[in-house]
């Protein structure tokens, strides 16, 4: 999310600027009859205000776009990123006994941040480090997890971390990916969107 976070902080700047210009231009007789008249004390004050103002109106559409406006045109262009789906089913292939079963996968996404959430029959795992990032021309999606399996299996499967990866340059209706953990299991992840 570097590259996100340095876009969005891009944008807020240039948010900020034109909307000051745009403060000053709608005000601009009142600054010049200022100057002309050595009222230099009420031009500063003016300007003061006008860059609150603009800075107020930045902060307003910026929190905006983090949420809504970035899956939009004509403000997508800015962002360029996978606008994932909502929720996902499909199955995972662990090589923890040779199991595979149904999962099903929700994320939740704005601008800056991307969390995913994956429920098995067995467990509920979260992620606590979520990006997406282009590695080599390649989109992916990568975070961190903590499984917790439900109380009656902690014995054989206790709470672990890992890792999952999903290749986002085919699109986001159907993805797949792979994930390996702490107590040195791994396996595919193959979903499709539902929303």
């Amino acid at each position: 999310m570097e590259e996100q976070n340095k876009k969005f902080v891009s944008l807020s700047i240039w948010v900020s600027i034109i909307a000051f210009a745009i403060r000053c231009l709608i005000s601009r007789v009142e600054l010049v009859v200022d100057l002309s008249q050595n009222h230099y004390g009420s031009f500063i004050y003016n300007l003061y205000g006008y860059a609150g103002e603009a800075i107020l109106l930045s902060g307003l559409f910026m929190w905006a776009y983090d949420k809504y406006l970035w899956k939009i045109r004509p403000f997508s262009w800015v962002a360029k990123t996978p606008i994932l789906g909502k929720h996902y089913s499909g199955k995972y292939i662990s090589s923890y006994k040779e199991m595979t079963g149904v999962a099903e996968l929700f994320v939740s996404q704005t601008f800056l941040h991307i969390s995913v959430r994956m429920k098995t029959g067995e467990s509920t795992s979260r992620s606590f480090n979520s990006t997406i990032k282009e590695i080599n021309d390649t989109i992916w999606l990568v975070y961190n997890y903590q499984n917790d399996p439900k109380a009656n299996l902690q014995d054989n499967s206790p709470i672990h971390y890992g890792t999952a990866i999903f290749d986002l340059c085919d699109g986001v209706e159907n993805i797949q990916g792979t994930y390996f953990t702490g107590r040195q299991t791994k396996g595919d992840l193959i979903f499709k969107r539902l929303d």
